[in-house]
């Protein structure tokens, strides 16, 4: 709720693992959240949408190596995500509104 500035936002099927990549801090969240809060989020914080390549699926989101068996980005089944800043991270998400899924990775310095 907190993520998406929604206190009424209803957000389910969390999953989250943090770890230290590099010189970066790296989150990743999977989640299932209605539509509106979602876009919200995309719209506060000017995330800009772009096409999701294969090569953009293993670098950004770490599908080739992931960091959990949960993790699976690709099947979120989606064309393109948002990428951004929010609070001096850079921000990837992956929704989908017809399933209701999303996935989004954020990297910071320590």
């Amino acid at each position: 709720q907190q993520w998406f500035q929604s206190p009424d936002a209803v957000i389910t099927d969390v999953q989250a693992i943090n770890k230290k990549v590099k010189d970066n801090n790296l989150s990743w969240f999977s989640f299932s959240a209605g539509r509106r809060p979602v876009e919200k989020y995309i719209l506060n914080n000017k995330l800009t949408q772009k096409p999701l390549t294969k090569a953009i699926l293993e670098t950004t989101f770490f599908s080739g190596n992931p960091p959990a068996s949960w993790w699976q980005p690709g099947a979120v089944n989606q064309e393109t995500y948002f990428t951004g800043e929010d609070q001096g991270r850079l921000v990837s998400l992956i929704y989908n509104p017809a399933s209701k899924r999303g996935v989004l990775v954020t990297t910071s310095k320590p």
